[in-house]
């Protein structure tokens, strides 16, 4: 499958996807990850606006998410 560039990441295959080395939020981005606002939204052909959503929230120390 050729790769498809997004404003994220690369996708390189079916369900696998990398994000650039070095990649960092910015500083908007973190502070909206840290109030627990950042998620990852995928689309699909069928699912056009958002097949599926999910949250992105800072975890403890073993980088686990408390709570719902």
């Amino acid at each position: 499958m050729p790769s498809a560039s997004t404003s994220s990441g690369l996708k390189i295959a079916d369900n696998e996807w990398v994000v650039p080395p070095g990649a960092k939020l910015n500083g908007s981005q973190h502070q909206s990850y840290k109030a627990g606002g950042l998620y990852v939204n995928f689309h699909s052909a069928k699912y056009k606006g958002g097949e599926i959503r999910g949250q992105l929230r800072p975890g403890g120390s073993s980088g686990r998410s408390s709570g719902y």
